[in-house]
């Protein structure tokens, strides 16, 4: 429980050194320490990263090593306190120290702030506080009571972005319910199939209704895409071939893709002759269009984006940094996919990639585009040309998107 935690965190610091760590803390990685007064208000958000000095390196085509001007990086200091829950999901965030939960607080511009264009951080912060209020009860201690009051001030304050969220929910509610009438959604697109599924209703008609909501040409939605990896990996081998470059603009991706792109002897893209490389971001976590520019070449044929943060401290993209970067990549000459990981993006605000210059996104029903109700599954939406490409991938090149049954129905 967090806010215990927090009480016998702040009795431990009062009574004696944590010299020796007690029973219950370790050391954890922090990055920033959010002060409160005692009238719940934030009085300061300190960076408490140190400074390391990291050389760099670049191994040249003749395996010869090139050193490079060495870059001050920031990494997280290692603090003593109560040990990080191996719980997953809510339960883990009701009880770690986030600053999106907690203080509702977003990184931006390489500083912690409570803008909150998305609305991520308020529907989250708004999650942990009612989950959270239950535990004050007998509970006395200035952290506790300075955490309670700035609760209690939360509301009031964000009052207008509980509007603006609400205002984008309705809108993208209006959006989908517009494409279940344009499709003239029945009850027998609901049903199950089997055997090989040709004229499957409601297969067809789910990838239509994502596409029509997602402002693309055409979609797959299927549960028999497993994960937002899965879905990742089925459009990227659709779409690449042996000496085809692979170009992510928006710095490393996230671990679970790594193996797919460039893993050894895995089955991944590398193994099959794909090439693969990234452009870091800018100090403030932004595009970098001169590296982007640098990168480029005749065999880059798929610019690969992660809108998401993944594990790195920066800001999601919008989809207004997604269309004005899109523009750049088509002002270089580039004529190929502009292919964007949309995991946990998709409804967050009134447009999506593909409406804004992205040819192909991706994600799983099992965050955002499932609205907490799909079991399973993964979309991919897009282009006709890209997504009859993927399809000959999620199935066989022979037969594409004509078959694919499922028993369990489309509820």
């Amino acid at each position: 429980m967090l806010i215990k935690a927090l009480c016998d965190y702040y009795d431990c610091r009062n009574e004696k050194d944590l010299s020796e760590i007690p029973e219950g803390y370790g050391m954890q990685a922090v990055s920033w320490q959010v002060h409160l007064t005692e009238k719940g208000e934030i009085s300061s958000i300190n960076d408490c990263r140190d400074e390391v000095e990291i050389q760099q390196k670049t191994k040249n085509k003749d395996g010869t090593i090139t050193e490079k001007p060495s870059k001050i990086k920031k990494v997280p200091r290692e603090i003593a306190l109560p040990e990080r829950s191996q719980k997953t999901a809510v339960c883990s965030n009701i009880i770690e120290h986030r600053p999106l939960y907690i203080f509702g607080l977003n990184y931006t511009d390489g500083k912690l702030t409570p803008d909150d264009s998305t609305g991520k951080a308020r529907k989250s912060h708004d999650d942990f506080v009612r989950r959270n209020l239950d535990f004050f009860e007998n509970l006395n201690s200035p952290v506790c009571e300075a955490y309670k009051k700035f609760i209690e001030n939360c509301e009031k304050k964000l009052e207008e972005r509980f509007k603006l969220a609400e205002e984008i929910s309705y809108f993208n509610q209006s959006k989908v319910l517009e494409a279940f009438k344009e499709y003239n959604v029945a009850l027998r697109h609901f049903n199950g199939t089997t055997g090989y599924g040709y004229d499957d209703e409601g297969r067809d008609t789910l990838g239509k209704l994502y596409a029509r909501a997602f402002g693309a040409e055409a979609g797959i939605a299927s549960p028999h895409l497993l994960s937002g990896t899965h879905a990742l990996t089925v459009a990227l081998f659709g779409l690449l071939r042996p000496n085809d470059t692979l170009l992510c603009i928006s710095g490393m991706p996230y671990d679970t893709i790594r193996g797919v792109i460039f893993g050894e002897n895995n089955g991944s893209l590398k193994d099959f002759g794909v090439k693969f490389d990234y452009c870091e971001l800018d100090a403030d976590g932004k595009f970098d269009k001169h590296a982007i520019k640098s990168k480029f070449n005749g065999s880059v044929k798929v610019v690969y984006i992660q809108r998401s943060r993944g594990y790195e401290l920066r800001d999601a993209f919008s989809c207004g940094e997604i269309g004005e970067i899109c523009k750049f990549v088509r002002s270089l000459g580039f004529i190929g996919c502009i292919f964007v990981d949309n995991c946990y993006g998709e409804f967050v605000e009134k447009t999506e990639p593909t409406e804004v210059g992205a040819d192909i996104i991706v994600g799983s029903l099992i965050k955002n585009a499932g609205g907490g109700l799909a079991p399973t599954g993964g979309y991919i939406c897009g282009k006709q040309n890209y997504i009859d490409l993927i399809g000959k991938r999620l199935t066989a090149p022979s037969i594409g998107l004509e078959v694919g049954s499922y028993e369990g129905g489309y509820r």
